[in-house]
């Protein structure tokens, strides 16, 4: 493949990772809280070792976030019934009330940019790029 097309790629992938943390900024939220809130809103029964992974967030970080939302009043942490060294992680009332606010303008941003590229581009696009992310996985690991 041309190195143009690498380039150009890789060029694309910086400037949405730079746009959204631009747009963090601009909501005065911290990217790797709003990544977590989003995981945990979206897939409620991740640990948080799969939450690190699935999103490629290190380890410590996601503890810090877990321990700081914990602090706050927004999650619990509950044994699981089945698999005691498992915990869940799970809103409060007030926990979910808090990640809907800080996740609504960004699930909105999202939803504009999906029904703007159509369902068919969305889908084609989300399928390449887990398609490269595996690649990049088993030519990294």
């Amino acid at each position: 493949m041309e190195y143009e097309n690498i380039a150009s790629m890789n060029k694309a992938l910086s400037r949405i990772n730079g746009l959204y943390q631009k747009w963090c900024q601009s909501h005065t939220v911290n990217m790797y809280l709003l990544k977590v809130l989003y995981a945990l809103y979206m897939e409620p029964d991740l640990q948080q070792k799969e939450l690190s992974r699935n999103y490629q967030i290190p380890s410590q970080t996601v503890n810090n976030a877990i321990q700081n939302l914990k602090k706050s009043g927004y999650i619990e942490l509950k044994q699981d019934e089945q698999d005691k060294r498992r915990k869940k992680i799970s809103f409060t009332d007030t926990g979910m009330e808090y990640a809907k606010e800080v996740l609504a303008p960004m699930l909105e941003l999202d939803q504009n940019i999906a029904s703007r590229l159509g369902s068919e581009k969305f889908g084609q696009l989300t399928a390449l790029l887990y398609a490269y992310g595996d690649a990049l996985e088993q030519e990294t690991a």
